[in-house]
């Protein structure tokens, strides 16, 4: 994953703002903690066939995806289940949230661009939404 230092388009802040906005835990937040979140974010492009996250991880960032295609796989004794993540998905949050290693793996299946935000830098904009 390359971090490039580029700030998000109109469109693309607009596409974050409401990814977030809507979500169940950070919808949640009042305005300014939201657009505290996306002042943070740094874009990053993923490789088609590159994995971002791989199941038993510590979390280290959250993700939105603002172009390409990503694959869950989630796979235990019993399922084995692919979901396939596109813009304005989001991804990452409930392992920073909850304090536990990745549930799944996420692997690009085409080239992809990602809005991303460190565990540490969205624990602290929590911590003081709170």
């Amino acid at each position: 994953m390359d971090k490039e230092n580029r700030k998000m388009s109109p469109e693309e802040r607009e596409m974050v703002f409401g990814t977030l906005q809507n979500h169940f835990i950070f919808g949640k937040l009042d305005t300014e903690y939201i657009e505290k979140i996306i002042n943070l974010m740094a874009r990053c492009r993923v490789r088609a066939g590159c994995y971002i996250l791989r199941k038993g991880q510590e979390p280290e960032a959250l993700h939105i995806v603002s172009e390409g295609k990503l694959q869950i796989e989630f796979i235990n004794q019993k399922i084995q289940k692919n979901t396939l993540l596109e813009r304005g998905s989001i991804f990452g949050e409930l392992a920073i949230v909850y304090h536990c290693s990745r549930s799944a793996s996420i692997r690009a299946v085409t080239d992809a661009v990602l809005w991303t935000i460190s565990t540490h830098d969205i624990i602290e904009v929590m911590r003081e939404a709170l």
